[in-house]
C-alpha cells in the first residue's frame, strides 16, 4: 500500500494516519535544503551580518530568525501603528 502524499509550499509530505512518518524527516529535510531564499538580493550587507552573526550566537540558521523577525516587522508595518517609547526612571 502506498503512503498519501501531500503537498505544503512545494514539499512533499509523506502522511500516515493523519502525521507524518518519523522516518521520513531526513528526506522533507533534504527536500527542505534545495529551497533557496536570495538573502543577498534582500538584505543590505550590515543587516545580513548581524543576522548571520544573532543565527550563529543562538546556534540556528538565519531562516529560524526569520520565523520571529518577519512577522514582527510586518505588524510594525502595519498602517494602524503606533510605537511608543516608555522611559523608566528607576
Amino acid at each position: 500500500m502506498k503512503t498519501p502524499v501531500t503537498h505544503t509550499n512545494g514539499l512533499a509530505m509523506p502522511k500516515n494516519n493523519g502525521g507524518f512518518q518519523a522516518a521520513c524527516v531526513p528526506a522533507i529535510k533534504e527536500e527542505a535544503k534545495q529551497c533557496d531564499f536570495p538573502r543577498r538580493d534582500v538584505f543590505d550587507a550590515p543587516l545580513l551580518d548581524w543576522l548571520e552573526t544573532f543565527s550563529r550566537a543562538h546556534n540556528t540558521v538565519m531562516e529560524f530568525m526569520f520565523v520571529a523577525i518577519l512577522p514582527t516587522v510586518s505588524a510594525l508595518l502595519g498602517p494602524n501603528t503606533c510605537v511608543k517609547v516608555l522611559h523608566k526612571d528607576h
